[in-house]
């Protein structure tokens, strides 16, 4: 897949340690697609919702230079208003499941 990502994140803080923060974003679905597929990863955990629906969870254990991603189908879950939303941990300490590195979405 051929794309660009950039991280997003609240602070510049280096090792933030168990932050939970919130994304919520608002979109208008065009009339008509085939499918609707969402990219999506972090560099501790996430859960994503659409339109109040879970979606799912994630990424799988990485490391911090070859992050995984998540593909999503969600043309189900789209209405012509949507919300997207993703609840975010950042661990901020090396674990069994994460490797030390810096908060993002």
């Amino acid at each position: 897949m051929n794309w660009k990502a950039k991280w997003i994140w609240y602070s510049e803080e280096e090792h933030p340690r168990n932050c939970w923060l919130a994304f919520r974003k608002k979109f208008i679905s065009p009339d008509d697609f085939d499918e609707a597929l969402l990219n999506i990863t972090a560099v501790s955990r996430y859960v994503v919702y659409v339109n109040g629906r879970r979606v799912g969870s994630g990424p799988v254990r990485s490391w911090p230079f070859e992050q995984s991603y998540d593909t999503w189908s969600v043309k189900d879950y789209l209405a012509t208003d949507n919300v997207i939303a993703v609840l975010v941990t950042h661990y901020g300490i090396s674990t069994f499941q994460y490797i030390e590195g810096r908060g993002g979405l």
